[in-house]
């Protein structure tokens, strides 16, 4: 290529050497160096070459030139190579596609001052930069090719922005040009887009903790620019950097919340454990029904209407240790979204939320380290390049040694167990090609407790997924999913010999989806795909052990299902002021064979006396079939650069419902595909919001109301039998409910004093109005829902008294929950028979919880082999016995009421952390 650019310039000199009105050149040079044959052509023309000396240093010209025409000719040669040229009066100005750097000649600058009347041409010389610390060269960069160059047009900028020392990519960065002003947030793959004028730009990229980006651009026609951060280093005064800012005013999806990994780690620590679910419930419109309890419930949905995604695998299972951890280790994760309101159309399978996850990469570059020893775990995490610059390795992994901390618990029962638990994230990344990269993730967990001296409990998630995101062009880019979830859990009984048994459950699921997005510029910014997913439930098999075991063994036939779904969605701009985000989803469930199903007595409540026949599938074809739109719309309308006013509507379906007699998600939760007699559940919910950020104080704050209708939900009978069931239809109850409530939301981004205050004011109801009188509850009236909890207040807060120092603290307080109570007890006919107040009358005591917690980092020299620092957290700093639930045992015909508290003491906790 060397031998081609020298043939080039050869040319130019050839054509410039007789300085006529066409410019034509005549010369003959043998291996001359390309510096002295632009030197000799200044030398006898008025033309003036500027360059650098770097790109010409090895070059040589060789060849005779006759009277040929100098732009001719580089138009036509330079199109293979990496050189190109600019025409400003008699100066040709050469550029490299390589970036620019180092110390540009003087008279580059004075060029772009003598010829600014060309601005629109788009130069590749040096200008004024911002200083080193903002982490920019002094560089130009061009994008795209100038043969292709529309002045007046606008082309697609797009690329992916990574952290420069993980290569993990960076999401919610901010990546605009001041002018005119375009910006855009970087998404969970660390992409942007941006559609911006050609021309000269200064390209800005700005992140929390991350020095700031600051690049000249010269856009010809579309094309792709990657960058990489660097990890702000503080050394005379702090700089305070601003990512999204504005984001939650100019997106237009309702009900979106970010969740920060660096916000996770700074929050006070429960037993030195940072926690990514429980960050979530300090959320607006989302809660849990007590301390310790897993799961989470939003905007008045049951918990088993959230789907919880890990590199887009589902997680059935999110907890640990009897609820009190989330399953996640924070040191393997990137970062989270959680989405509530409007789903976006690519999501579907559950009602109310989308929890999204998402893993680190491993660096590519150089191994390191991360990881911590607190008082109940241990986790370490490991990085490193398998093949450098293009392939990582990344393991995080988690242990417990927890048996202490359950002899400081009031009850006796959890004093007198054990439970320990493990988690391990694996995921390798590879890029393929500068236009594919590929990541396989994943995740095991195990759980095992023993809550009385016979019975064992243990469940494990397994998880493995496989994401592929290839770029087309700047404009139009895929994301391929596989995926492949599992849960199951296990009771081993070993008490009385005669009654010794083994108990199995589990539920797996195998899925794809394959995901479009399409830029059309400024107006429309188009995703669409095709998805599906296999369930196969196992409801329970239960076998004897040991030779004395006088159980009989039983299994449940597997339940089988399929479902599949076709989604589009566009971002429509509809001028400066209006934007609109509308999607539709069609999805398809197939309950599949073989399998049985019974026949009811007609005009009498299903039960297992009322069974008149059965039907048996021996074929793996459908049962039953449902299916229908999902449609999902928001709108934002701004009022100005600081506020804006947004309305969204959204209706989804579920197929799959969790059955479970206890308040909080169990381990022994019991998963049910919708089938013959089972219906979807649907919803269907409305929301406006209005948004208002305060830049001089670093304020983001909105309020959002909503309305939430559901149907087809499922409730167990009294007395209903959920394991080994074959007819476990007959022992639920379906029914409506709807949600409504106000959500206020205050967070400060930046300064010393940063955090968020959130409020929500929310009801949620349930009928359960059965045409049967005796299966009615409540008379069929509505009745709170066991996870109304109308007021909460919670309040995370950090305070960075020096660099080495800071405060956290985590406030939280809720309205109990509500609780069905006995009222009375009488005798009839030598029965003792208790009565009881309508479903959910009363309340437990309200919630009230402080937090604290003091982070000492090491300091902070930057040349050393490790970095570390310490948090200390006292749980419950008030000491407050915040009920969890209330009971009552009958005792000598009189009830008893006894009330469960899980800490009712302040719980404090040391964590040492370090990485290198």
């Amino acid at each position: 290529m060397n031998f081609r650019i020298s043939l080039i310039i050869a040319f130019v000199i050839a054509c410039l050497g007789s300085v006529s009105a066409q410019e034509r050149f005549d010369g003959s040079f043998t291996n001359t160096p390309l510096a002295e044959v632009f030197s000799e052509i200044e030398r006898q023309t008025d033309l003036q070459f500027f360059y650098l000396e770097s790109w010409v240093d090895t070059l040589t010209v060789k060849g005779d030139f006759d009277n040929v025409g100098i732009e001719e000719i580089l138009d036509k040669i330079l199109d293979d190579t990496r050189l190109n040229f600019y025409r400003l009066g008699n100066k040709f100005i050469l550029s490299n596609n390589s970036p620019i750097s180092g110390d540009l000649p003087a008279n580059f600058l004075q060029l772009e001052q003598t010829e600014s009347e060309h601005e629109n041409i788009g130069y590749v010389f040096s200008r004024e930069y911002q200083s080193p610390s903002q982490n920019s060269e002094k560089s130009v960069i061009e994008i795209g090719r100038k043969e292709k160059m529309q002045l007046g047009r606008s082309s697609t900028v797009a690329g992916v922005l990574t952290d420069k020392a993980t290569d993990n990519p960076i999401t919610g960065a901010l990546v605009f040009i001041e002018d005119p002003p375009t910006a855009a947030t970087t998404d969970a793959s660390g992409f942007y887009s941006l559609n911006i004028p050609n021309g000269k730009h200064e390209l800005r990229v700005q992140f929390v903790g991350m020095e700031n980006i600051i690049q000249d651009i010269v856009v010809f026609s579309d094309g792709t620019l990657d960058l990489r951060m660097s990890e702000a280093v503080v050394s005379l005064e702090e700089i305070v950097v601003v990512s999204d800012r504005d984001e939650n005013v100019n997106q237009v999806e309702m009900g979106l919340n970010r969740i920060d990994l660096k916000t996770v780690q700074s929050a006070p620590k429960i037993l030195g454990e940072t926690d990514i679910v429980r960050v979530a419930t300090t959320l607006p419109g989302v809660q849990t029904v007590g301390e310790g309890s897993s799961g989470i419930y939003v905007r008045g949905g049951g918990v088993d209407q959230n789907l919880i995604l890990l590199d887009g695998a589902p997680i059935y299972n999110s907890s640990h240790f009897l609820g009190f951890f989330s399953a996640f280790n924070s040191d393997g994760l990137e970062s989270s979204n959680l989405y509530k309101s409007s789903l976006p159309a690519k999501y579907g399978g559950r009602l109310s939320s989308i929890l999204e996850i998402n893993t680190k990469d491993g660096n590519e570059e150089e191994f390191n380290a991360t990881g911590g020893i607190g008082p109940v775990t241990t986790r370490l995490s490991l990085s490193t390049p398998i093949w450098k610059e293009r392939s990582s390795l990344l393991i995080s992994g988690r242990s417990t040694y927890s048996k202490w901390i359950l002899k400081k618990v009031p009850d006796e029962d959890i004093k007198n167990s054990d439970a320990n638990f493990q988690d391990v994230i694996a995921k390798v990344n590879f890029r393929a090609t500068s236009k594919d990269n590929i990541s396989v993730t994943g995740y095991y967990s195990r759980d095992e407790f023993r809550l009385t001296n016979d019975s064992l409990f243990s469940y494990q998630n397994r998880n493995l997924s496989l994401n592929w995101i290839h770029d087309f062009n700047a404009s139009f880019s895929s994301t391929f999913t596989l995926y492949r979830s599992e849960y199951l859990y296990k009771i081993n009984f070993d008490g009385v010999p005669e009654n010794r048994f083994d108990f199995g459950y589990d539920i797996k699921e195998s899925g794809g989806k394959l995901l479009f997005g399409l830029f059309l510029g400024e107006k429309h910014d188009l995703e669409f795909g095709i998805e599906g997913k296999q369930f196969q439930i196992n409801p329970g098999s239960i076998s004897p052990t040991g030779n004395e075991s006088n159980v009989t063994p039983e299994s449940i036939e597997l339940e089988k299902g399929l479902e599949s779904a076709a989604f589009i969605s566009d971002n429509w701009d509809l001028g400066p002021k209006i934007s609109i985000s509308a999607g539709l989803r069609y999805s398809m469930f197939n309950a599949l064979g073989p399998g049985k199903i019974f026949g009811y007595l007609s005009g009498l409540p299903k039960s297992k006396s009322t069974i008149i026949d059965t039907v048996n599938y021996t074929g793996t074809g459908s049962i039953k079939t449902y299916h229908g739109p999902e449609a999902r719309i928001s709108t934002r309308f701004s009022l100005n650069s600081t506020s804006s006013l947004k309305a969204g509507y959204g209706n989804t379906r579920q197929y799959i419902h969790l059955l479970s007699n206890t308040n909080a998600v169990s381990p022994t939760d019991t998963w049910k595909l919708s089938d013959t007699y089972i219906q979807p559940q649907t919803a269907h919910q409305f929301s406006i919001g209005y948004y208002r950020n305060f830049p001089g104080y670093g304020l983001e704050t909105s309020v959002e109301t909503y309305f939430k209708s559901f149907s087809n939900i499922l409730d167990y009978k009294i007395g209903a039998e959920l394991l080994l069931n074959e007819a476990l239809e007959a022992d639920v109850l379906s029914g409506k409910g709807h949600s409504y409530g106000i959500e206020l939301f205050i967070k400060k981004r930046t300064g010393k004093l940063n955090g968020w205050l959130s409020y929500t004011f929310s009801r949620s109801f349930l009928k359960l109005n059965s045409p049967f009188q005796t299966e009615r509850v409540n008379d069929g009236k509505y009745f709170p829902t066991n996870f109304d909890k109308p007021h909460n207040v919670n309040l995370i807060a950090n305070y960075k008294l020096t660099r080495r120092y800071s405060f956290s603290t985590n406030f939280s307080y809720s309205k109990g929950r509500p609780i069905t109570f006995p009222v009375g007890q009488y005798d009839l006919r030598q029965v003792n028979v208790i009565q009881y107040s309508e479903r959910n009358k009363f309340r437990i005591p309200d919630y009230l919880r402080l937090d604290l917690a003091i982070n000492i980092e090491g300091n902070h020299k930057i040349r050393k082999l490790a970095h570390s620092y310490w948090t200390f957290s006292l749980y419950n700093v008030f000491g407050r016995d915040n009920i969890y639930s209330i009971y009552f045992i009958s005792e000598a015909q009189r009830l008893q009421g006894y009330r469960l508290t899980v800490f009712g003491r302040i719980i404090p906790s040391i964590t040492y952390n370090f990485r290198f």
